[in-house]
């Protein structure tokens, strides 16, 4: 029966769903290839309402997908805090690169609150950067091996130093022994990162590292003796990292022992918007604005989400990037399965977002309704 069922044809009407071409977090070379040159999407067209109604089924499905598709698929929207930390990490890695002194390059931990968008500031650099890298000096090194210049890790809870080297090697995809022991290990990272000539190391999620463990410890020691071996610019990425002990490395801050850590790299913040003054408020529409060109409703008119709906948004999510992004590609999604094909207070209402946002509004006064508070026909 077993081999009966595993032969049977499928039916020709029945597809899987689409499937997210990379995982979250790359974790060889390959995804991580993958991700750097993946374009990002690009619209379709806008069309008039009453033509995409004349559309077969068939040609409204796949126009739809396309844009289900660009909505999940738009390149990030840019923040003041992505550009003021992309150019301080373009300085910093071209300066580590001219670097003959020796000991350890700068380096630099990207600290936000949940949310924030860290992960995505620390990853498009990154993909700029080795497209900068590839378009200048192709994917060769001048000695024949392929170039890899930016090492991607994302740490787990719990961390140890040998599923830390595991990870940057099979990122690598370095040939261990069978049972390769500490000192393999570091030596394979070594020669790789300088045959392939890595310039660029990332850890993400670096909150994950708890210094008050010996093993946590542990890590951050062996980190930085990376550091000291590996040249190349090191940037961390973490939630609230000034809090963790990582910038003291464990000791209380009152304390006047020397973190290395904290002599060596620079913290960068990413906050989130503000609209209790007239800045604050130009910057939120700015951002808004950007989102706007990319959500493809065939109802939608210029300002119903950087005018209209700005006092409502910015209450709904708190000016939170990771929390806004969520909530307006949601809400296309909904308007398009409703037939509003427009975004409203109303539609909004029903799209939950994350805890933290759902809480936060829940503790404020609702803005004023706007002219978009109920859902258009």
């Amino acid at each position: 029966m077993t081999a009966a069922l595993r032969s049977a044809p499928e039916p020709a009407t029945v597809a899987l769903p689409p499937h997210p071409p990379l995982p979250p977090a790359p974790t060889t070379k390959e995804e991580w290839n993958r991700y750097v040159d993946a374009p990002a999407t690009v619209a379709p067209p806008l069309r008039a309402i009453a033509d995409y109604r004349r559309l077969s089924p068939a040609d409204r499905h796949l126009y739809d997908e396309a844009r289900l598709a660009h909505h999940g698929g738009f390149a990030p929207v840019s923040t003041p805090w992505m550009r003021d930390t992309h150019g301080q990490l373009a300085r910093q890695v071209a300066a580590n690169l001219r670097n003959r002194q020796p000991g350890a390059r700068r380096g630099s931990v990207i600290s936000a609150k949940a949310n924030r968008g860290k992960t995505t500031i620390c990853m498009t650099f990154a993909k700029h950067y080795q497209r900068s890298v590839f378009a200048r000096y192709g994917r060769l090194t001048p000695d024949g091996n392929r170039l890899i210049p930016v090492v991607y890790v994302t740490l787990p809870d719990d961390c140890r130093t040998k599923w830390l080297d595991l990870a940057i090697c099979e990122f690598y995809a370095v040939q261990l022994p069978g049972r390769p022991t500490k000192d393999d290990l570091v030596r394979a990272i070594q020669r790789v990162a300088r045959l392939t000539m890595t310039t660029l190391f990332i850890v993400d999620d670096i909150h994950y590292l708890n210094l008050a463990t010996r093993e946590g410890q542990a890590v951050n020691d062996h980190l930085k003796y990376l550091a000291n071996t590996v040249a190349a610019t090191f940037l961390y990425a973490g939630i609230d990292c000034e809090l963790t002990g990582l910038m003291t490395e464990g000791f209380s801050p009152s304390t006047h022992s020397r973190s290395q850590t904290k002599s060596r790299f620079t913290l960068l913040d990413v906050g989130s918007f503000d609209d209790r003054t007239p800045e604050g408020r130009t910057r939120w529409r700015a951002l808004l604005a950007s989102f706007e060109p990319e959500l493809v409703l065939l109802n939608a008119q210029t300002g119903d989400v950087s005018k209209l709906l700005a006092p409502y948004l910015y209450w709904r999510t708190a000016g939170v990037i990771g929390s806004i992004s969520a909530l307006l590609r949601e809400g296309a999604a909904l308007a398009m399965h409703r037939g509003t094909e427009r975004l409203s207070e109303s539609l909004l209402d029903e799209v939950e977002v994350d805890a933290d946002a759902e809480g936060q509004a829940a503790r404020r006064k609702r803005p004023a309704p706007s002219a978009l508070a109920a859902s258009p026909s």
